[in-house]
Formats: structure tokens, sequence, C-alpha cells
């Protein structure tokens, strides 16, 4: 995901439990953070 992109800016500094909303040419949506993994 591109960091200028709306979907990684509603997840920045989002943790698990969090929402991410996100404004779209469709309407609002949003996701539900339920796991975070940095695979290396």
């Amino acid at each position: 995901i591109s960091i200028d992109s709306p979907m990684a800016r509603a997840l920045l500094k989002k943790e698990v439990g969090d929402l991410a909303i996100v404004n779209t040419p469709a309407g609002e949506a949003s996701w539900y953070v339920n796991e975070i993994e940095y695979v290396k």
C-alpha cells in the first residue's frame, strides 16, 4: 500500500481493535483491525 493512499492514511497509528474509516467515491467504508503482522 502506498503511504499516500487513503487506505494507508486511515490505517496509520491504528491498533488491534481499532476501526479504520475511509471515504470512497461510493461512500464511507470501514475496516476492523483484528491483527497486525510484521513480516521480515
